[in-house]
């Protein structure tokens, strides 16, 4: 019971440092603990990744990212609810589209697509550890390949995962080369009744942090601005370790296989990195934006 109050303490932290700076006092008053308490929790919630900061008021606050946001929240049901009242009461009026959007963005509903998406990878992943056990070749099904623009099956030999089970690692027969499949690009994983082929080829490539295997190696090293920094450690967990807080600012440290991959990256938010090393990457992202001049 203890540990679950200490758990139960540690939530109301984080939703209390989310929704507005707090110093320590009121922390430990409203949590009815000690100040050290609080200290010891907030050296946790580090720990786990959370981006702790104070303003000038020494007031303590964890930084969120903008599609976060701390609006009122409604439950799935009472979505509905809302949702039955405003289209039967309001279906003539010209903010009826609005108001219903308003209200999936700021409700529990928003989380189902995330939800189901997870599901689904989790069967595909199910499906080609089965694979991967009995030693069998598999079929992605319809999977979208953005290199060739093109939709189509895919006949390979599954044998490992890679980007915390993002990808799926496997021996394409047509050429007998090992390659990384995207699980979000998949349609389905059919299981064949004929085994490997060319084990002796199943050999796992090195990847950087943004997927990318067998390219030239780069020290890269970049300054950000906070929403970069925030970005950069949602939407490629690996970075983490090559990440840093300054005085300066915030950086990005860490090598890298190619410039594709740090290169999209930086062309989205170009306005909000600094590129200091190397100079190959600024040329990478010279020739990008040239293709695109008319």
């Amino acid at each position: 019971m203890i540990e679950q109050a200490k758990i139960l303490r540690i939530f109301k932290l984080i939703s209390m440092l989310k929704s507005r700076p707090r110093t320590i006092s009121s922390m430990a008053d409203s949590l009815e603990t000690t100040t050290r308490t609080i200290y010891r929790y907030m050296d946790l919630l580090e720990e786990l990744g959370f981006i702790l900061d104070k303003d000038w008021k020494n007031q303590f606050f964890i930084h969120t990212t903008e599609d976060e946001g701390n609006e009122l929240h409604f439950n799935g049901e009472e979505s509905v609810l809302l949702h039955e009242v405003i289209s039967s009461s309001l279906h003539n009026h010209p903010l009826k589209d609005e108001m219903l959007r308003k209200i999936f963005v700021h409700s529990d509903l928003k989380q189902l697509p995330d939800q189901l998406l997870k599901a689904r990878l989790g069967q595909l992943v199910q499906k080609l550890v089965k694979a991967m056990k009995n030693q069998n070749q598999v079929v992605l099904n319809q999977y979208h390949s953005a290199h060739s623009d093109s939709i189509r099956d895919r006949l390979v030999e599954p044998f490992d995962f890679g980007d915390e089970y993002g990808v799926v690692i496997a021996l394409d027969p047509s050429d007998k080369k090992v390659k990384q499949f995207k699980l979000e690009r998949i349609g389905n994983v059919t299981e064949q009744s004929f085994q490997w082929k060319y084990q002796s080829l199943h050999t796992k490539l090195p990847s950087d942090i943004f997927g990318l295997t067998g390219g030239e190696n780069f020290e890269v090293i970049l300054e950000l601005s906070l929403r970069a920094f925030l970005l950069m450690r949602e939407e490629f967990p690996r970075s983490v370790p090559y990440l840093s807080k300054e005085p300066e600012g915030y950086f990005f440290r860490g090598q890298v296989l190619g410039l594709n991959g740090i290169g999209r990256f930086v062309l989205g938010l170009i306005d909000e990195i600094k590129i200091q090393r190397p100079q190959a990457l600024i040329d990478h992202l010279g020739a990008q934006v040239n293709k695109f001049q008319i």
